[in-house]
């Protein structure tokens, strides 16, 4: 495709975008997120007292409806576990365009959605106030990317839906893959993930068997790219569907989205070096205020944990861990263990740390061992005062 006449042809959807920005178009692309009620509204009218009488008008008012989602994240509250449960969230790829030649009144969305389709969807919605406006829609990261950003965010969705329905429609899989592939938080996590390094979309739920379908399907689409580069290296004609250097980039592309596919977290089991990260994203993916109660208390409940958690861990690297351990670097990686030898009175003993990804501050990950997980999780139910003892 072409903006005008006069512009370069556009092969991929990363292509049109980055065309429109050489035309001085203002693109914006964001990953952003609210409370989903699977298209669902109940509303009710309004009543109104009249000579002392409750009666009905002709205005209604929405009532916000939320569907809640149990973590396997646990607190404590009265000396007893509580399990954090949070709303589930409708997550997106969301995109603007203003310009002289393509002015969009309302915004694209991007995700895997109900209808059996991943891709891009008009972004027009009712206007509910609990569910879209400014105070309860999140904005995860800037609220815009930079121009190259706009280009790969763009470029990884398009692989990215078109791996999905491959997968789909090559497996005959109900609801076009949703669910079996995840929902729409899977289908932007792993965009999130390729392009940024980390994700914070909860929850995630693609799990074993049809990660490694869509790692396959990811492989086929790159072996059919490189089958087509290698035969326009053996002769002189034009490909047909793509030139070579956007063929390239796709290929890379894909690349990064198999390894995200690799590092992207599970949310169906929560293991205890599990917890810092899903505590993090439980936060980042729910609105700051919130008509819904259990939203609120599940940041409360988050925070509390995820401070418990960093608390813990910051007292024992202070008074017990090896500087060696401090150190360590795990390569392309976010929850992954890596084996150390550390010195104690009986010789060297083998003690792995594990890599947790920090969404928010200057440090980008923390280093610790498993010991100290573990005594992060034991003195959850204990006082800050206990805790300091306990670690003392």
């Amino acid at each position: 495709v072409q903006v005008t006449k006069e512009s370069a042809v556009c092969y991929e959807v990363g292509e049109f975008i980055s065309s429109l920005q050489e035309l001085k178009h203002v693109v914006k692309v964001r990953f952003a997120s609210d409370v989903t009620s699977f298209g669902a509204s109940f509303c009710m009218k309004n009543r109104v007292e009249i000579d002392g009488a409750s009666v009905e008008n002709q205005e209604w008012t929405y009532l916000a409806v939320g569907c809640p989602f149990r973590t396997g994240v646990h607190t404590v509250s009265d000396g007893k576990p509580e399990e954090i449960v949070t709303l589930l969230p409708h997550v997106c790829l969301e995109v603007k365009i203003n310009g002289p030649n393509v002015n969009l009144n309302t915004g694209i969305q991007a995700y895997q959605g109900t209808e059996g389709f991943t891709g891009f969807m008009v972004g027009q919605d009712v206007d509910r106030a609990w569910q879209n406006s400014r105070t309860v829609y999140v904005s995860h990261g800037d609220d815009e990317m930079s121009e190259r950003d706009n280009i790969r965010a763009m470029r990884l969705m398009a692989l990215s839906s078109a791996v999905s329905n491959l997968m789909a429609s090559d497996a005959s899989l109900p609801f076009g893959g949703y669910l079996s592939l995840g929902t729409c938080v899977d289908s932007i996590a792993l965009v999130q993930q390729a392009l940024l390094g980390r994700t914070s979309m909860y929850p995630i739920m693609l799990h074993g068997v049809f990660r490694s379908h869509l790692l396959f399907c990811i492989q086929k689409l790159r072996q059919t790219i490189l089958s087509e580069l290698e035969s326009l290296s053996l002769s002189s004609s034009q490909s047909t569907v793509m030139n070579v250097e956007s063929m390239k980039r796709v290929k890379l592309e894909l690349m990064s989205l198999a390894r995200a596919l690799l590092d992207l977290p599970s949310d169906l089991t929560v293991e205890p070096s599990d917890t810092v990260y899903a505590c993090e994203r439980i936060i980042a993916t729910l609105p700051s205020e919130s008509p819904f109660a259990v939203a609120e208390k599940a940041i409360s409940q988050a925070t509390h944990v995820l401070n418990h958690y960093l608390k813990v861990i910051q007292m024992t690297n202070e008074s017990e861990v090896d500087p060696e351990i401090k150190e360590s670097k795990v390569p392309n990686a976010f929850i992954s263990t890596e084996t150390n030898a550390i010195g104690t009175n009986n010789g060297m003993e083998s003690e792995s740390t594990v890599t947790i990804p920090l969404l928010n501050g200057n440090q980008t990950e923390l280093h610790v061992t498993e010991d100290q997980l573990m005594n992060a999780a034991l003195t959850l139910s204990s006082s800050d005062e206990e805790t300091a003892e306990n670690d003392h």
